[in-house]
């Protein structure tokens, strides 16, 4: 199961540009680094992921997946 996180502190950390797969931006975390997990930019908000190593295209398939069923569910329940 894949876990999103919002991040909380200040939007503008200065986090660092890694790569796009399958249409998701990832960072590197601004302030922790590499000791933190992947940052993903996801409509205009940073999340941390349980990524540590830039996962590959199916694992980002199914993360884009499951943000849009997340989103399906949030959108029914308000």
């Amino acid at each position: 199961m894949l876990h999103l996180y919002p991040l909380v502190e200040d939007q503008t950390a200065g986090h660092t540009y890694l790569a796009s797969v399958a249409g998701l931006s990832f960072y590197e975390h601004g302030t922790y680094g590499d000791e933190y997990g992947l940052v993903l930019k996801w409509d205009g908000k940073f999340y941390s992921t349980d990524f540590y190593d830039m996962p590959d295209f199916q694992e980002a398939e199914d993360l884009k997946n499951s943000i849009k069923m997340d989103q399906a569910k949030q959108e029914v329940t308000s």
